[in-house]
């Protein structure tokens, strides 16, 4: 019985291995057909997305050679002009007297007295300003020493 057993698990290990080394096989010739696929479809597809971006780039060469013909000539015409208005304006220090009128209307005289410090407006400016202020204390002391309970109740 031993013997059958052995007989047995030797002939699926055998089943086994045969069934692996044809995957293995199946598993080789697939990979040798997609590099051959590769290389023949692959590069077909590169070299005609390659020829069609070389067109592109023949019509997009030509298409920038015909407008920067079409704009030189419109350049030059352009700095022409500008160089003709430059030379026919006159000077800028022909024009500043033009520009720049100052008259003078009377004569400059000085003071006969001085006219600042002023003492008597300063002691009026500082007196009710020190009132204003006296007042804002006073009214902020008697917000801030009464609480809001202690205050006479509004009507």
């Amino acid at each position: 019985m031993l013997a059958y057993l052995q007989a047995q698990l030797t002939g699926s290990l055998q089943s086994a291995l045969d069934q692996v080394q044809q995957a293995e096989a199946a598993f080789f010739q697939a990979q040798e057909a997609l590099a051959a696929f590769d290389r023949e479809h692959g590069l077909s597809v590169r070299q005609a997305r390659l020829a069609h971006l070389e067109q592109e780039l023949t019509s997009s060469e030509s298409r920038l050679r015909a407008l920067t013909l079409d704009l030189l000539p419109a350049e030059r015409a352009r700095l022409h002009f500008l160089t003709e208005a430059l030379a026919q304006e006159p000077p800028l220090a022909a024009q500043l007297p033009a520009l720049a009128r100052v008259e003078v209307v009377s004569p400059s005289i000085l003071p006969e007295a001085p006219v600042s410090p002023r003492p008597l407006l300063n002691m009026a400016v500082a007196a009710v300003l020190a009132f204003f202020a006296a007042t804002f204390f006073v009214f902020l002391r008697e917000w801030w020493t009464n609480p809001a309970e202690e205050r006479p109740a509004e009507r």
